[in-house]
């Protein structure tokens, strides 16, 4: 017999009861003493779609995380939607926004917010002025009358990277080549969108926030584009940044960067075989060392 209980959970946001849909759904989890309550929250962040198919916004929501592992019906959500309505710039949306989630056994400091962040592309196609991360506060009280407060941007300027990829045709979702097949994959480049996760942790002397991208760092070849932040919850900065791309003709994207005690592991999906890249503590900032592994042969 199993000796633990699923529970499982489905709800509505405020687009959605106007028959919109919801998609790129990203979520993550902060252990953390708020400051009016300790209870634990979960965030989730989508893309909304309004009845006709235009772009809502980017969904903010926070989850009663303590009351759904104990599968209470009771559980709450707070939201937030940020977008043309609101008079956010297509920019600053893109293409949705990654919640911080938690590696670790030590809490964020009391009182911390939940961060989300963004990135934006001067060559993508929402106009926007510069290379930079948009770095957000996600406040949830869990009181008799919930509620949230979403504050932000903090930007912070990058160096250049690109986005848009040379899909096939352009526009279109078919981009990076596999070997064996004509079938090419998507990016997920496009739209600026930072790929999951975006990995918080607590280091005792400093709070530590890593994520990644997928760019063309060379012609027609796809790059893993990581960053790291530090000190989000008072003076932000980009403490480091860096793009894996040597000239070997290979394709990686869609990477995921989790955050260990010692290091920062950007790890990327490559093809054809090819090494994907890690970082030790000793390593110069910006700069990656390289792990083998194999890309499985594709399917058409």
């Amino acid at each position: 017999m199993p000796s633990t209980v699923w529970a499982t959970w489905a709800g509505s946001s405020r687009a959605c009861l106007m028959s919109s849909i919801r998609a790129h759904s990203n979520t993550g989890v902060i252990r953390k003493a708020l400051m009016i309550s300790t209870r634990r929250s979960s965030i989730a962040t989508t893309r909304e779609f309004a009845p006709d198919d235009s772009f809502a916004g980017v969904g903010v929501y926070g989850l009663e995380r303590a009351k759904m592992l104990r599968g209470n019906p009771t559980a709450r959500a707070v939201s937030v939607l940020v977008g043309p309505g609101t008079g956010a710039p297509d920019y600053l949306t893109g293409d949705g926004w990654l919640p911080a989630d938690l590696d670790g056994n030590r809490r964020p400091p009391a009182g911390s917010p939940n961060y989300l962040v963004g990135t934006q592309d001067d060559e993508g196609p929402y106009g926007a002025p510069s290379d930079a991360i948009n770095l957000f506060k996600f406040f949830v009280s869990w009181g008799p009358s919930p509620s949230a407060t979403l504050t932000g941007p903090t930007q912070l300027p990058v160096a250049e990277s690109d986005s848009d990829y040379p899909c096939v045709p352009p526009g279109s979702r078919n981009c990076i080549p596999q070997p064996g097949t004509s079938q090419r994959i998507d990016i997920l480049s496009y739209r600026q969108r930072p790929t999951w996760r975006l990995a918080y942790r607590n280091l005792g002397t400093h709070e530590s926030l890593v994520t990644s991208q997928s760019v063309e760092a060379r012609p027609g070849i796809a790059s893993m584009r990581w960053y790291e932040l530090r000190r989000p919850g008072d003076q932000p900065l980009v403490y480091q940044q860096g793009t894996y791309a040597p000239a070997d003709g290979v394709n990686r994207w869609m990477a995921a960067s989790p955050r260990t005690r010692r290091a920062t592991w950007p790890s990327a999906t490559a093809c054809p075989t090819a090494p994907t890249c890690s970082r030790a503590s000793a390593t110069p900032a910006g700069c990656a060392t390289m792990w083998p592994t194999r890309c499985p042969r594709a399917r058409a």
